[in-house]
Parts: C-alpha cells; structure tokens; sequence
C-alpha cells in the first residue's frame, strides 16, 4: 500500500485557515510504502535523536552492512551494529526488539493505546517512537507528535505560537492531524522563501 494524502483529506486541510491552504497547494508529500512492522519499529529507533541527514547516512549503512533481517539483527552482537553509526543503546534496543516474540504487523493493526503499552515495555523506546510507529506503520490519521522537535518547530513558526499553545493543535487539526504533521515536515524542510510565501500569502 502507499501513504497517499486524498484529496477531500487536502480538501479539509485547505479549510482550516490560508497558511495550511498554501502549504497544502505548495508542498509535495512524499509517496512512501508502508512499513513492514519490524522494519518500521527498527528504523524509528535508527532515527532517534538524530538529524534527517545522519538518519539517511545511517540507514544507508545499516542496510548495506546487516538490513533488516529480523533473524540475523536478533543474533548479531552488539560491536557489529554499533559498526553501522549506532550507539550502543540503540543497538542494544535492536536486538531486544528482534528477539522478541512480538508480532509487529498484528501490532500495527491494534488500538493505540495497545500499541504504545507494549512498545513502552521495550526499554529505548519513548512516546516519540510510539508515535511514529503509529504514523509509519499503521497509518493511524491522528498523529501529531509534540514529542517530535520538527513538529513543534515547524508549528511555532507557521503559527506564531508558544509552547503552551502547542497542545490545542491536536483539536485544531483534528480528525486529519497525520496529514497535517506530514504537510509540517515539509514544511520544515522547506526552503526560506517558500516558507515565507506560504506564512505571509
């Protein structure tokens, strides 16, 4: 399947107010695959803490070295996957993750509040990787992580807001707050004089 944002989803985002209408009409979305469960939960811990670009360097590199092959990350040691640019921590978590009987696909088709009670089990996991599990994996339509630094920063600068307001963002851009985040990365990624067109019309 593909992550694809319709158009009556556009259509609703379009409505909230000028500044999401010109992001939605000048911003592409990337199309993406689905994540495989395993994958997705292994990649959100690659990407923790880290920048895009040290996200996509490190993946590169982990592919090429192991992938994601749930069988071999679960027996290889910890100095092998740390050779791919991941802390011990993280590697660590792979192998938890790999070892464990946990179905991550049936996961993915489960509440979120079964998802993020047995993703908070795995110690190295936090809501920001509950949270993107959700996005990545099952497409869940109501994210929008404040956990997410992208997220909040892309949010105080196209809506001129402060922390404490960040919160009443999950209503505002509710029942489509996935797609919003999806719009806000891009968003972030934006060059300065998109970003300014699309803030100011």
């Amino acid at each position: 399947m593909r992550y694809i944002i319709d158009l009556e989803t556009k259509k609703q985002l379009k409505k909230l107010d000028g500044r999401m209408a010109r992001a939605v009409r000048l911003l592409t979305v990337d199309e993406k695959l689905y994540e495989e469960g395993f994958t997705a939960i292994v990649d959100i811990v690659i990407a923790q803490q880290i920048s895009e670009r040290a996200h996509r360097s490190i993946r590169e590199a982990f592919l090429r070295t192991v992938g994601f092959e749930r069988e071999l990350l679960a027996v290889m040691d910890v100095e092998s996957l740390r050779r791919c640019g991941l802390s011990r921590m993280k590697a660590k978590t792979i192998q938890r993750l790999a070892g464990s009987g946990v179905d991550f696909d049936a996961l993915a088709r489960k509440a979120p509040d079964d998802i993020r009670r047995q993703l908070l089990a795995f110690k190295g996991l936090g809501e920001w990787s509950v949270e993107m599990f959700r996005f990545m994996a099952a497409w869940d339509p109501h994210v929008l992580s404040l956990h997410d630094v992208g997220i909040r920063n892309a949010i105080k600068d196209l809506y001129d807001a402060g922390d404490a307001e960040l919160e009443a963002f999950k209503d505002y851009f509710a029942p489509h707050e996935s797609a919003a985040s999806a719009y806000l990365w891009a968003y972030g990624r934006a060059d300065k004089s998109t970003r300014r067109t699309i803030k100011e019309g």
